[in-house]
Protein backbone atom coordinates (compact mmCIF):
# COMPACT_ATOMS: atom_id res chain seq x y z
CA UNK A 1 0.00 0.00 0.00
CA UNK A 2 3.04 2.65 0.81
CA UNK A 3 5.71 1.33 -2.03
CA UNK A 4 2.80 1.37 -4.18
CA UNK A 5 -0.06 3.08 -2.99
CA UNK A 6 -1.81 2.95 -6.30
CA UNK A 7 -0.83 -0.62 -7.44
CA UNK A 8 0.91 -2.12 -10.03
CA UNK A 9 1.18 0.48 -13.48
CA UNK A 10 2.17 -0.76 -16.76
CA UNK A 11 3.89 1.04 -19.16
CA UNK A 12 5.04 0.25 -23.09
CA UNK A 13 8.17 1.50 -25.07
CA UNK A 14 6.45 4.81 -25.67
CA UNK A 15 6.19 6.27 -21.96
CA UNK A 16 8.85 7.15 -19.40
CA UNK A 17 9.99 4.46 -17.68
CA UNK A 18 12.80 6.44 -15.57
CA UNK A 19 13.46 4.81 -12.18
CA UNK A 20 11.63 7.27 -9.10
CA UNK A 21 12.63 7.03 -5.23
CA UNK A 22 9.84 7.93 -2.94
CA UNK A 23 9.85 7.81 0.95
CA UNK A 24 7.28 6.75 3.26
CA UNK A 25 6.29 6.47 7.12
CA UNK A 26 4.85 3.86 8.76
CA UNK A 27 3.61 5.66 12.59
CA UNK A 28 2.57 2.73 15.20
CA UNK A 29 0.12 3.00 18.49
CA UNK A 30 2.88 4.20 21.02
CA UNK A 31 4.26 6.71 18.03
CA UNK A 32 7.27 5.54 16.85
CA UNK A 33 7.79 5.99 13.53
CA UNK A 34 9.42 3.36 11.21
CA UNK A 35 10.69 4.76 7.70
CA UNK A 36 10.49 3.06 4.24
CA UNK A 37 12.61 4.16 0.91
CA UNK A 38 11.56 2.82 -2.11
CA UNK A 39 13.14 2.53 -5.69
CA UNK A 40 10.60 2.07 -8.07
CA UNK A 41 12.02 0.77 -11.75
CA UNK A 42 10.13 -1.39 -14.68
CA UNK A 43 10.84 -4.47 -15.97
CA UNK A 44 9.75 -6.10 -19.00
CA UNK A 45 6.74 -8.73 -18.52
CA UNK A 46 7.51 -11.46 -20.65
CA UNK A 47 4.50 -13.45 -20.04
CA UNK A 48 2.56 -13.89 -23.41
CA UNK A 49 -0.81 -14.18 -20.88
CA UNK A 50 -0.32 -11.28 -18.91
CA UNK A 51 0.46 -9.38 -22.61
CA UNK A 52 -2.82 -10.84 -23.63
CA UNK A 53 -5.14 -9.76 -20.74
CA UNK A 54 -3.44 -6.37 -20.96
CA UNK A 55 -4.32 -6.02 -25.06
CA UNK A 56 -8.08 -6.94 -23.79
CA UNK A 57 -8.24 -4.34 -20.91
CA UNK A 58 -6.69 -1.59 -23.37
CA UNK A 59 -9.80 -2.63 -25.99
CA UNK A 60 -12.36 -2.55 -22.77
CA UNK A 61 -11.10 0.59 -21.45
CA UNK A 62 -11.13 2.21 -25.42
CA UNK A 63 -14.48 0.77 -25.38
CA UNK A 64 -15.68 2.27 -22.32
CA UNK A 65 -13.99 5.38 -23.36
CA UNK A 66 -15.70 6.23 -26.31
CA UNK A 67 -19.16 5.66 -24.75
CA UNK A 68 -18.17 7.59 -22.78
CA UNK A 69 -17.85 10.35 -24.77
CA UNK A 70 -20.65 10.01 -26.88
CA UNK A 71 -23.85 12.48 -26.07
CA UNK A 72 -26.52 9.70 -24.40
CA UNK A 73 -23.70 8.76 -21.92
CA UNK A 74 -24.33 9.39 -17.72
CA UNK A 75 -22.14 10.73 -15.65
CA UNK A 76 -22.07 7.49 -13.41
CA UNK A 77 -20.72 5.31 -16.60
CA UNK A 78 -18.01 8.03 -17.11
CA UNK A 79 -16.25 7.27 -13.37
CA UNK A 80 -16.72 4.00 -13.26
CA UNK A 81 -14.82 3.83 -16.87
CA UNK A 82 -11.39 6.19 -15.19
CA UNK A 83 -11.95 4.24 -12.10
CA UNK A 84 -11.69 0.67 -13.79
CA UNK A 85 -8.17 1.04 -14.70
CA UNK A 86 -6.81 3.57 -12.34
CA UNK A 87 -4.73 0.36 -10.54
CA UNK A 88 -3.58 -0.92 -14.12
CA UNK A 89 -2.31 2.09 -16.59
CA UNK A 90 -1.09 5.29 -15.09
CA UNK A 91 -0.98 6.50 -18.63
CA UNK A 92 -4.53 5.66 -19.21
CA UNK A 93 -5.66 8.41 -16.24
CA UNK A 94 -3.65 10.43 -17.94
CA UNK A 95 -4.94 9.59 -22.00
CA UNK A 96 -8.82 10.66 -19.32
CA UNK A 97 -7.30 14.13 -18.78
CA UNK A 98 -8.63 17.14 -21.47
CA UNK A 99 -4.95 18.70 -20.94
CA UNK A 100 -2.87 19.85 -23.82
CA UNK A 101 0.26 17.78 -22.08
CA UNK A 102 -1.43 14.51 -22.70
CA UNK A 103 -3.05 14.83 -26.11
CA UNK A 104 0.41 12.38 -27.31
CA UNK A 105 -0.55 9.74 -24.94
CA UNK A 106 -4.11 10.09 -25.57
CA UNK A 107 -3.79 9.67 -28.88
CA UNK A 108 -1.72 5.86 -28.92
CA UNK A 109 -4.05 5.07 -25.71
CA UNK A 110 -6.95 5.23 -28.12
CA UNK A 111 -5.22 3.29 -30.66
CA UNK A 112 -5.11 0.48 -28.18
CA UNK A 113 -2.17 -1.89 -26.69
CA UNK A 114 -1.06 -4.28 -29.35
CA UNK A 115 1.14 -6.91 -28.04
CA UNK A 116 2.49 -8.10 -31.67
CA UNK A 117 3.56 -4.41 -31.64
CA UNK A 118 4.23 -2.88 -28.42
CA UNK A 119 6.52 -4.06 -25.51
CA UNK A 120 5.08 -4.18 -22.05
CA UNK A 121 6.65 -3.07 -18.82
CA UNK A 122 5.61 -3.23 -15.53
CA UNK A 123 6.42 -1.37 -12.08
CA UNK A 124 8.49 -3.14 -9.44
CA UNK A 125 9.68 -1.97 -6.42
CA UNK A 126 12.74 -2.02 -3.87
CA UNK A 127 12.12 -1.35 -0.51
CA UNK A 128 14.25 -0.72 2.62
CA UNK A 129 12.79 0.03 6.06
CA UNK A 130 14.53 1.11 8.80
CA UNK A 131 14.03 2.66 12.09
CA UNK A 132 15.85 5.86 11.88
CA UNK A 133 15.39 7.98 8.30
CA UNK A 134 18.96 7.69 7.00
CA UNK A 135 17.50 8.87 3.61
CA UNK A 136 20.46 9.55 1.59
CA UNK A 137 21.89 6.10 1.95
CA UNK A 138 19.17 4.42 1.57
CA UNK A 139 18.83 6.06 -1.94
CA UNK A 140 22.02 5.55 -2.89
CA UNK A 141 22.07 1.78 -1.48
CA UNK A 142 19.12 0.81 -3.20
CA UNK A 143 19.91 3.03 -6.86
CA UNK A 144 23.43 0.40 -6.54
CA UNK A 145 21.57 -2.74 -5.88
CA UNK A 146 19.70 -1.72 -9.36
CA UNK A 147 22.12 -0.93 -11.11
CA UNK A 148 23.24 -4.78 -9.74
CA UNK A 149 20.41 -6.02 -11.04
CA UNK A 150 20.35 -4.69 -14.36
CA UNK A 151 24.01 -4.92 -15.05
CA UNK A 152 25.26 -6.55 -18.02
CA UNK A 153 28.28 -8.07 -15.62
CA UNK A 154 27.63 -9.38 -12.21
CA UNK A 155 28.78 -7.84 -9.48
CA UNK A 156 31.60 -9.18 -7.47
CA UNK A 157 29.54 -11.09 -5.02
CA UNK A 158 25.91 -12.51 -5.50
CA UNK A 159 22.82 -9.80 -4.94
CA UNK A 160 21.75 -11.88 -1.75
CA UNK A 161 24.92 -10.82 -0.45
CA UNK A 162 25.06 -7.39 -0.49
CA UNK A 163 21.05 -7.91 0.98
CA UNK A 164 22.38 -9.84 4.00
CA UNK A 165 25.00 -7.03 4.79
CA UNK A 166 22.96 -4.28 5.00
CA UNK A 167 20.49 -6.40 6.95
CA UNK A 168 22.66 -8.01 9.20
CA UNK A 169 26.04 -6.66 9.20
CA UNK A 170 25.68 -3.43 8.45
CA UNK A 171 25.36 -1.91 12.66
CA UNK A 172 23.35 1.22 13.17
CA UNK A 173 25.97 4.07 14.33
CA UNK A 174 25.93 4.95 17.52
CA UNK A 175 24.80 8.49 18.63
CA UNK A 176 27.14 11.35 17.57
CA UNK A 177 29.04 9.05 14.95
CA UNK A 178 29.49 8.57 11.29
CA UNK A 179 29.20 5.17 9.36
CA UNK A 180 30.69 4.31 6.21
CA UNK A 181 29.54 0.92 4.63
CA UNK A 182 30.28 -0.37 1.32
CA UNK A 183 27.48 -0.92 -1.13
CA UNK A 184 27.34 -2.85 -4.44
CA UNK A 185 29.95 -0.53 -6.13
CA UNK A 186 30.29 2.67 -4.26
CA UNK A 187 31.02 3.43 -0.56
CA UNK A 188 27.97 5.52 1.69
CA UNK A 189 28.05 7.43 4.64
CA UNK A 190 25.84 8.03 6.85
CA UNK A 191 25.99 10.13 9.91
CA UNK A 192 24.13 10.21 13.47
CA UNK A 193 23.53 13.17 15.69
CA UNK A 194 24.40 13.13 19.30
CA UNK A 195 22.03 13.20 22.45
CA UNK A 196 22.83 16.94 22.53
CA UNK A 197 22.37 17.74 18.75
CA UNK A 198 19.30 18.39 17.12
CA UNK A 199 17.29 15.75 15.99
CA UNK A 200 18.14 13.96 12.49
CA UNK A 201 16.73 15.74 9.52
CA UNK A 202 17.90 13.90 6.24
CA UNK A 203 15.07 15.50 4.29
CA UNK A 204 16.38 18.87 2.58
CA UNK A 205 14.33 21.72 4.67
CA UNK A 206 15.95 24.12 1.80
CA UNK A 207 13.62 22.19 -0.64
CA UNK A 208 10.52 22.42 1.37
CA UNK A 209 10.76 26.39 1.16
CA UNK A 210 11.18 26.38 -2.84
CA UNK A 211 8.63 24.19 -3.08
CA UNK A 212 6.18 26.09 -1.19
CA UNK A 213 7.79 29.20 -1.00
CA UNK A 214 8.56 31.24 2.69
CA UNK A 215 5.56 32.52 3.19
CA UNK A 216 3.37 29.98 2.10
CA UNK A 217 5.01 27.56 4.32
CA UNK A 218 4.94 29.95 6.99
CA UNK A 219 1.24 29.60 6.88
CA UNK A 220 1.28 25.98 6.97
CA UNK A 221 3.57 26.22 10.01
CA UNK A 222 1.09 28.02 11.61
CA UNK A 223 -1.94 25.45 10.73
CA UNK A 224 -0.02 22.93 11.86
CA UNK A 225 0.70 24.81 15.48
CA UNK A 226 -2.66 25.00 15.86
CA UNK A 227 -3.11 21.71 15.20
CA UNK A 228 -5.62 22.29 12.32
CA UNK A 229 -6.02 19.70 9.37
CA UNK A 230 -3.56 19.68 6.91
CA UNK A 231 -3.99 17.93 3.06
CA UNK A 232 -0.81 17.84 1.19
CA UNK A 233 -1.10 17.42 -2.62
CA UNK A 234 1.24 16.59 -5.27
CA UNK A 235 2.13 14.36 -8.35
CA UNK A 236 5.09 13.30 -6.88
CA UNK A 237 4.85 11.03 -3.77
CA UNK A 238 8.90 12.31 -2.46
CA UNK A 239 7.55 15.55 -2.73
CA UNK A 240 4.94 15.44 -0.06
CA UNK A 241 7.60 13.78 2.20
CA UNK A 242 9.94 16.25 1.64
CA UNK A 243 7.47 18.61 2.92
CA UNK A 244 6.02 16.99 5.39
CA UNK A 245 8.86 15.95 7.17
CA UNK A 246 10.70 19.56 6.50
CA UNK A 247 7.13 21.06 8.58
CA UNK A 248 7.80 18.55 11.61
CA UNK A 249 11.30 18.60 11.96
CA UNK A 250 10.42 22.99 11.84
CA UNK A 251 8.49 22.03 15.00
CA UNK A 252 10.99 21.30 17.19
CA UNK A 253 11.29 21.16 20.04
CA UNK A 254 7.56 20.18 19.78
CA UNK A 255 6.51 17.13 18.26
CA UNK A 256 3.42 16.76 16.10
CA UNK A 257 0.83 14.09 18.04
CA UNK A 258 -1.94 13.74 15.96
CA UNK A 259 -2.56 11.77 13.04
CA UNK A 260 0.28 11.31 10.17
CA UNK A 261 0.56 10.37 6.95
CA UNK A 262 2.33 11.95 3.88
CA UNK A 263 1.09 9.94 1.46
CA UNK A 264 -1.98 8.47 2.01
CA UNK A 265 -2.84 4.97 0.07
CA UNK A 266 -5.75 5.46 -2.61
CA UNK A 267 -7.09 2.41 -0.37
CA UNK A 268 -7.60 4.45 2.86
CA UNK A 269 -9.51 8.17 1.31
CA UNK A 270 -11.88 7.67 4.20
CA UNK A 271 -9.23 8.65 6.28
CA UNK A 272 -9.93 12.25 5.72
CA UNK A 273 -13.21 12.50 6.98
CA UNK A 274 -12.02 11.78 10.28
CA UNK A 275 -12.72 14.33 12.42
CA UNK A 276 -9.25 15.39 14.11
CA UNK A 277 -6.51 17.12 13.15
CA UNK A 278 -4.46 15.44 10.36
CA UNK A 279 -1.43 15.92 8.57
CA UNK A 280 -1.75 13.67 5.19
CA UNK A 281 -0.22 13.56 1.74
CA UNK A 282 -2.65 12.72 -1.03
CA UNK A 283 -1.31 12.37 -4.63
CA UNK A 284 -2.91 14.00 -7.56
CA UNK A 285 -3.30 13.35 -11.17
CA UNK A 286 -1.68 15.43 -14.06
CA UNK A 287 -4.83 17.63 -15.30
CA UNK A 288 -6.66 17.02 -12.59
CA UNK A 289 -8.85 19.86 -11.49
CA UNK A 290 -8.97 20.52 -7.79
CA UNK A 291 -12.66 21.43 -7.53
CA UNK A 292 -13.36 17.75 -8.30
CA UNK A 293 -11.93 16.97 -4.90
CA UNK A 294 -14.58 16.13 -1.98
CA UNK A 295 -12.86 17.13 1.08
CA UNK A 296 -15.14 17.39 3.85
CA UNK A 297 -15.16 19.43 6.56
CA UNK A 298 -12.97 22.37 4.49
CA UNK A 299 -13.69 25.03 7.21
CA UNK A 300 -11.06 23.52 9.23
CA UNK A 301 -8.84 22.13 6.21
CA UNK A 302 -5.92 23.64 5.28
CA UNK A 303 -5.25 22.65 1.93
CA UNK A 304 -1.61 22.89 0.10
CA UNK A 305 -1.19 22.05 -3.81
CA UNK A 306 2.74 21.67 -3.57
CA UNK A 307 3.07 21.78 -7.27
CA UNK A 308 1.46 24.95 -8.19
CA UNK A 309 2.57 26.88 -5.05
CA UNK A 310 -0.81 27.12 -4.18
CA UNK A 311 -3.05 27.12 -0.27
CA UNK A 312 -6.14 27.07 0.67
CA UNK A 313 -6.40 28.04 4.16
CA UNK A 314 -8.96 27.72 7.19
CA UNK A 315 -12.08 30.29 7.51
CA UNK A 316 -10.89 32.82 10.51
CA UNK A 317 -7.45 32.12 9.92
CA UNK A 318 -4.77 34.14 12.57
CA UNK A 319 -1.54 35.82 11.52
CA UNK A 320 1.87 34.66 12.12
CA UNK A 321 2.64 37.40 15.04
CA UNK A 322 4.96 39.93 13.10
CA UNK A 323 4.84 37.95 10.06
CA UNK A 324 6.39 40.18 7.47
CA UNK A 325 9.79 40.45 9.54
CA UNK A 326 9.63 36.90 9.99
CA UNK A 327 9.30 35.73 6.65
CA UNK A 328 12.13 38.52 5.13
CA UNK A 329 14.41 37.19 8.21
CA UNK A 330 13.88 33.69 6.88
CA UNK A 331 14.35 34.76 2.83
CA UNK A 332 18.04 36.29 3.95
CA UNK A 333 19.20 33.13 6.05
CA UNK A 334 17.98 30.62 2.65
CA UNK A 335 19.88 33.39 0.81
Amino acid sequence: MLCMPKGLSFRTQADQREPRFHSFIITKEDGSRTYGFVHTFYEEVTSPQICSAMQTLYQMHNAEHASTNAPSSSSSSSSSSSSSMDSLASSLDEADSPTSSSASSSSRAMGGYDSSRDTLYVSKALCLITPIPFMHACRHFLSQLHRAVTAQTAPPLPLESYVHNILYEVPLPAPGRTLKFHGVYEPIVCQRPGLGELPLADFPLAEAFTLLGVENLVQVFTCTLLEMQILLYSQDYQRLMTVAEGITTLLFPFQWQHVYVPILPASLLHFLDAPVPYLMGLQSKEGTDRSKLELPQEANLCFVDIDNHYIELPEDFPHFPNKTEFTQELSEVLL
